[in-house]
């Protein structure tokens, strides 16, 4: 209509010359797809804000739950199927490439139309089937087509989670919600590392325990799936999937790019992707440094739930110094956040002596990390990303940045890990119980994983600060121009 027309063309006019292509892109969009204001804004209450983010905070505590589910049974899959770390690790890349690649066609068909409330139910039914037949199956080709699977299950949660989350919320409070769905995840994180680890390697009715977790974690996201279903709450929109289309999808992302602040977000998440998903190594790293499996799932779930605790603690700090300098305040949330965490992961890897006598020490260092390194997604990332892009888009843009974010960190920072270890450090695999180990294999393990978790994480720490730098000059600006 006129009013239509004559309101894309006074924000054209409003823009800075980068960002007019993408308001051009998002009204072509808009009108193919038959999105309007109309259809995607509403006055929630206060119950149904309840009701949608109950539901978005059970779908992240299952997120995490089975997305350490492998980490956390790694010794238990190398003894039980005689396999390397090298193999493991590459199960686990597989899962990351097939979450990181499925992302934004997942939000894609949530701009346009596809119930979100049916894609999250579908997603937990899906990675429920698959992670019950992970524990039946000893075929590693069958794992690696499995682990796929579930990374494509896997991708369409935190997209729709965030895209739901700007619906429902104003700006200056999205930090603290984005904090409380990710404090969600890392509930999840905290319960596998804990319970999973512990029975890994466990006989329990005849089965290793990993395969026994496996299956309960299947069970309980099936049961998951019929609820979300049956009581969630949605956000009515027209149905236009026949109208998604891959050249204008990446027409879409291109003019983004265009926007600084999305590509400095871009670039510091391939530096800052890296020390998340390096991290669950340390379970590993304490078995070998002589933890029972048992204590070192409770070791690292000091670190589990203190990150999830920071995640909401960040949310609240990021909208804080938001108030205090709306252009500044989140960015400066982003860059204490990394200057808190690098020290810890340098002290824990490579200063205090690799003994179980040290045992106070770590984890007084893994609840400095995670309550002090957690604060970049909710308090920074993910509240700029809803200010500087259209509404309209919010699904595909956060899959778009999760997956360019993720991809190097999630694909290639377990298999960097592995091959540092084995290449430069002198990792060697074994099948044989950590216990029976000789006392120079087992501290020259713990020595190599320990000095590749502190590489990559100290390294692209630095890169990701010097990243976050950059948006204090782009983010005023592209906020204006939005």
């Amino acid at each position: 209509s006129s009013a239509t027309s004559l309101g894309a063309l006074v924000r054209l006019g409003s823009t800075n010359p980068l960002q007019q292509n993408a308001h051009m892109a998002t009204e072509k969009l808009n009108g193919k797809a038959g999105i309007t204001e109309a259809t995607v804004t509403k006055a929630w209450s206060f119950w149904e804000k309840v009701n949608i983010m109950c539901f978005l905070c059970l779908c992240c505590v299952l997120c995490g739950v089975n997305s350490q589910l492998l980490p956390s049974s790694f010794r238990g899959l190398e003894t039980s199927l005689h396999t390397s770390l090298e193999t493991l690790t590459m199960q686990s890349t597989c899962q990351g490439l097939a979450q990181v690649l499925s992302c934004p066609f997942w939000g894609s068909l949530a701009d346009h139309g596809v119930s979100r409330r049916q894609m999250i139910a579908f997603g937990c039914l899906m990675w429920g089937i698959v992670t019950a037949l992970l524990g039946i199956t000893d075929d590693l080709k069958m794992m690696t087509v499995l682990r796929l699977l579930n990374g494509a299950a896997l991708g369409m949660v935190m997209p729709i989670v965030q895209s739901m989350i700007a619906d429902i919320a104003p700006p200056e409070l999205r930090g603290r919600l984005f904090g409380i769905a990710l404090g969600a995840q890392n509930i999840g994180v905290t319960f596998a590392s804990q319970a999973a680890t512990a029975v890994s390697s466990e006989i329990i009715w005849g089965f290793y325990g990993w395969r026994i977790s496996f299956g309960v974690v299947g069970l309980i996201s099936v049961a998951a799936s019929a609820l979300m279903a049956s009581l969630m709450l949605d956000v009515p929109r027209p149905m236009r999937t026949s109208n998604v289309d891959v050249v204008a999808e990446l027409a879409l992302l291109r003019d983004y790019m265009n926007i600084p602040s999305f590509r400095v977000i871009f670039i510091q998440g391939i530096f800052g992707m890296f020390p998340w998903s390096v991290f669950p190594f340390l379970i590993m790293y304490f078995q070998y440094i002589g933890f029972s499996d048992k204590m070192a799932g409770s070791i690292y779930m000091v670190f589990t739930l203190t990150n999830g605790i920071g995640q909401v603690l960040g949310g609240y700090i990021g909208d804080a110094m938001s108030a205090l300098s709306p252009d500044h305040g989140r960015i400066a949330t982003a860059q204490m956040s990394v200057a808190l965490g690098a020290p810890s992961i340098f002290i824990l890897t490579g200063v205090i002596g690799k003994d179980t006598a040290h045992i106070v020490w770590y984890c007084l260092l893994l609840a400095n990390l995670g309550l002090g390194s957690s604060w970049c997604g909710s308090g920074c990332i993910g509240p700029i990303l809803s200010e500087i892009v259209s509404q309209k888009h919010m699904a595909r843009v956060y899959a778009w940045s999760f997956t360019l974010q993720s991809f190097c960190g999630m694909v290639f920072a377990p298999t960097a890990v592995a091959f540092m270890a084995s290449y430069f450090f002198d990792y060697k695999s074994g099948s044989a119980d950590v216990s029976t180990m000789s006392r120079e294999r087992r501290e020259t393990n713990a020595a190599a994983l320990g000095q590749s978790i502190m590489y990559l994480s100290l390294v692209p720490w630095a890169l990701c600060f010097l990243c976050y730098g950059l948006l204090h000059r782009v983010y005023p600006r592209d906020k204006k121009s939005a």
